[in-house]
C-alpha cells in the first residue's frame, strides 16, 4: 500500500521552476491513469520534487497524494534533487511520439 500525505500538509517553499506549462493536461492524465510517479518530500514535508504533479492533484481536488520520503537533505542536496528530476527526464522524439500515437489509435 502506498503512503499518502494530506496535500494541505505539504510545504512548497521557493522552487526553481516558475513556468508550469499544461497543468490541465497533466490533471486529465492523473484523473484517467492516477499518479504514476509519487512526489518527493523531505522529513518536514517540504516538497523536493513533483510541483507540477502536486498542482494537478490540487486542481482535481485530491485531499491527499502518494509520496516518497527522502531523509537528511541539506539545502544543496534538496536543490540538486529538484534539478536532477527536471534535467534528467527526456521527452520522446517526435518520430517516437508519432509511432506511439499511431499504435494507440489503430489498436484493436
Amino acid at each position: 500500500m502506498e503512503e499518502k500525505v494530506q496535500i494541505t500538509a505539504i510545504n512548497i517553499g521557493n522552487r526553481m521552476r516558475k513556468y508550469f506549462g499544461d497543468i490541465d493536461g497533466l490533471a486529465n492524465s492523473l484523473a484517467r491513469h492516477g499518479l504514476l510517479t509519487p512526489i518527493v518530500l523531505d522529513n518536514e514535508n517540504n516538497l523536493v520534487a513533483g510541483h507540477r504533479r502536486l498542482l494537478a492533484a490540487k486542481q482535481l481536488g485530491w485531499p491527499d497524494i502518494p509520496f516518497r520520503r527522502v531523509e537528511a537533505l541539506d539545502a544543496i542536496a534538496r536543490q540538486e534533487l529538484e534539478l536532477e528530476e527536471n534535467l534528467r527526464r527526456k521527452d520522446l522524439e517526435w518520430q517516437e511520439e508519432v509511432v506511439g500515437l499511431y499504435k494507440l489509435y489503430t489498436a484493436k
